[in-house]
């Protein structure tokens, strides 16, 4: 979508912060199967908080961070899509907001039914739980870094600050085409968006 509007930098800024976040949250998926022995079906997991403690956490965090919630990286790439594509057509912007919240509306049942659940007990899962959790739950705490202060490479203009992905592409883009909104029209747009992934975050 980002591309198809010409939101060029935009778009090599969300496929870099969506790197972030997607490898921890694959990570998050490694160590949660790891610790239940191989196990992969959803149904036979639940209440791996106590024992994953810094797997949750940086699941969370990653799961905030996709779904766009402010402050963190996946807000800022998803807004500059939003909102150069609001300037192109509202109709395409409602699709894109539709399709963001569902971002969040897929990955927080992972995490509600998988770490805050109750664990469900069985032969195949059951010997090599805690043995496993204990010694795993380390292995990717640093990967959370990344995608809570990424942001920071492209926040935007309107805000007075400097955008530093936006600002290098700059000389490799040909078509130009940077944003016309007005400030009231971004500050509303990402309003919207910030409403939207919170309340499907919690």
């Amino acid at each position: 979508m980002g591309l198809g509007v010409g939101a060029y930098s935009s778009s090599v800024f969300h496929v870099t912060t969506h790197a972030f976040f997607k490898a921890l949250l694959f990570l998050g998926a490694g160590s949660v199967i790891h610790a239940m022995g191989g196990e992969q079906d959803i149904r036979k997991m639940g209440g791996l908080k106590k024992a994953l403690p810094i797997t949750f956490i940086t699941m969370l965090l990653g799961t905030i961070a996709i779904s766009g919630v402010p402050g963190f990286s996946g807000f800022f790439s998803k807004d500059e899509i939003l909102a150069h594509t609001y300037e192109h057509s509202p109709l395409l912007w409602f699709f894109g907001m539709l399709t963001s919240m569902l971002t969040a509306f897929l990955h927080v049942p992972f995490n509600v039914l998988n770490l805050l659940g109750r664990f469900s007990r069985n032969k195949r899962t059951t010997p090599s739980f805690t043995r496993i959790a204990k010694s795993n739950d380390n292995s990717f705490s640093c990967s959370c870094y990344s995608f809570c202060v990424g942001g920071v490479i492209g926040l935007p203009h309107f805000w007075g600050f400097h955008n530093f992905i936006g600002d290098h592409l700059d000389p490799l883009i040909l078509r130009k085409n940077p944003s016309t909104l007005p400030q009231d029209t971004e500050w509303m747009l990402m309003g919207i968006a910030s409403v939207a992934a919170l309340l499907l975050s919690m």
